[in-house]
């Protein structure tokens, strides 16, 4: 993702799930998918979407009877905006910060093998970090 940012709702979200999960959809599809779970109408799919295209987060092709919609960004890319976002708020931009925050008001202990693998993560950092200074 370029340096764009564009920043989901929890309710935009919901839709993005579901066409990432199943582009193309309809507005119909949508709404059948959803509607159960949210309560929405098809008008409300509607407005999301519109809000959505604006962002440049789903676009549309008419195909004559029906416009089936896909996303513009990918999953991957929403979560790295996200976790961006949620760093430069609670943190002030400090990842590190950030982990521990997450790390202290996790529910649940860090088993052995998740230590493990942050460990090893921080060690490949730490080597990326070494060898770029070492390029200067």
């Amino acid at each position: 993702m370029d340096t764009m940012r564009v920043m989901i709702t929890d309710s935009e979200w919901k839709i993005m799930e579901l066409l990432w999960e199943r582009e193309p959809m309809t507005i119909t599809q949508m709404t059948k998918a959803l509607q159960e779970s949210t309560g929405w109408t098809k008008h409300t799919i509607i407005s999301f979407l519109k809000r959505m295209e604006d962002k440049d987060a789903v676009f549309y092709e008419d195909t004559g009877k029906a416009k089936q919609y896909y996303t513009l960004i990918s999953r991957e890319d929403a979560v790295n905006e996200l976790i961006r976002e949620f760093i430069r708020k609670v943190s002030n931009g400090n990842a590190a910060l950030a982990i521990r925050m997450v790390i202290e008001a996790s529910e649940s202990e860090l088993s052995g093998d998740e230590i493990a693998f942050l460990q090893t993560v921080l060690g490949e950092r730490q080597k990326r970090a070494a060898d770029s200074s070492d390029g200067n």
